[in-house]
């Protein structure tokens, strides 16, 4: 892109968790939490794949923990959420 070259990028190696954190709560602290969620486990992610390439990278730092919506009643399925069976399944001709 057209004047990108002429900004200073900070390489990955020297951006440290505290800005990872930083960098999170700036630019989604006060969306709706499933947006909060669904970014920080994006960036989670790249910065995990990022060190599966053998690059030195931060990582994301606890304080940028998962959200539970405040009116969630929503919780893990246990086997007693499971049907007791599954229906058939379809055969293709």
């Amino acid at each position: 892109m057209p004047g990108q070259a002429d900004r200073a990028q900070p390489r990955l190696d020297s951006v440290t968790d505290a800005e990872v954190g930083a960098a999170l709560e700036t630019l989604w602290g006060s969306v709706a939490v499933d947006t909060w969620n669904a970014r920080r486990a994006a960036v989670g992610k790249w910065l995990s794949w990022c060190a599966e390439q053998g690059w030195t990278a931060p990582t994301r730092p606890a304080s940028t923990g998962r959200s539970t919506p405040p009116d969630s009643e929503t919780g893990p399925l246990t086997h007693r959420d499971r049907p007791a069976h599954r229906p058939p399944r379809r055969r293709m001709p």
